[in-house]
């Protein structure tokens, strides 16, 4: 079986190095790159294709929210849009309502207990 192609997109470096260590635990996943910024998350994706796109929800100064359209805006025939997670330390109700909205795949609260 083929693994899973995994984007991290996460301003901070210790963050994005945290969570590639994390995910690169799990046998399924490969993460194939880092992104600090919405425009650089583009260019990874058109370059590299991975299926899945973890972000956070807030990107810098802008809302990891915004890379929806721009995936769609970037979709070829042969290269389909990645599904996009969610992970970030924003839990309330309004957060997950304008992921949920913005039709991201999933949506992971930091804060998250293991059970």
């Amino acid at each position: 079986m083929s693994r899973i192609r995994v984007l991290i997109v996460e301003t901070h470096s210790l963050m994005r190095r945290a969570w590639q260590a994390l995910l690169s635990a799990h046998v399924d996943l490969q993460v194939v790159g880092e992104a600090e910024s919405l425009t650089d998350a583009c260019a990874q994706v058109a370059e590299k294709s991975p299926d899945l796109v973890v972000v956070d929800f807030e990107v810098g100064c802008e809302s990891g929210l915004e890379l929806l359209p721009r995936l769609e805006r970037l979709r070829r025939e042969d290269s389909p849009v990645p599904k996009v997670m969610m992970l970030t330390r924003h839990e309330d109700a309004g957060h997950v309502r304008a992921a949920l909205a913005a039709r991201v795949s999933g949506y992971v609260a930091t804060s998250a207990s293991e059970s």
